[in-house]
């Protein structure tokens, strides 16, 4: 893993545990790991809303 930084494998991360499964009913990995989901969900969808 020497070829990607902390950073890129961050972001690898973040894609993957964010993706829906259909396995898992469509909600992502993170949602339902999460101690929390609530948080996880107002945070990506922060992260992720629509700007006008």
């Amino acid at each position: 893993m020497s070829i990607f930084g902390q950073e890129a494998s961050d972001a690898i991360a973040w894609k993957l545990n964010t993706r829906p499964r259909k396995s898992l009913g469509f909600e992502c990995p993170a949602e339902l790991f999460t101690p929390d989901a609530s948080d996880f969900r107002q945070h990506h969808a922060a992260l992720f809303a629509l700007q006008p």
